[in-house]
């Protein structure tokens, strides 16, 4: 069952990307849901619009959007990426990236709605 969230999300013509991309690109969409693939670890969400924009004041150099969202839940708790070089594998993951206080680990996300200040 779907929750609701926060997500922070860069924006270039009507279009919406996650905000530290760590080498993928992951577009996100109002109304539709965006779903991890197999190379790709969970999506970062936020449970609150606190922990949002603590994550924004202390983190981002660069202006974002704030969308209100749902999302399904992950059992994982780090996020992650596979890169494939000469046909190999690599999992890059993010150990070494603290998850910032608030954050939920989700296997898809939907955009609900644009939260202006």
């Amino acid at each position: 069952m779907p929750r609701k969230g926060i997500k922070v999300v860069k924006s270039s013509s009507y279009r919406y990307w996650s905000a530290l991309p760590f080498g993928l690109k992951t577009q996100y969409y109002i109304g539709k849901w965006t779903v991890r693939t197999k190379k790709h670890g969970p999506f970062a969400v936020f449970k609150n619009i606190k922990h949002a924009r603590k994550f924004i004041r202390q983190t981002l150099f660069y202006p974002v959007k704030i969308f209100e969202c749902e999302y399904t839940k992950s059992l994982r708790k780090k996020l992650f990426h596979i890169h494939v070089i000469d046909d190999v594998p690599y999992i890059r993951s993010l150990h070494y990236l603290r998850l910032p206080k608030g954050t939920v680990c989700a296997n898809k996300v939907r955009l609900i709605k644009e939260i202006i200040d």
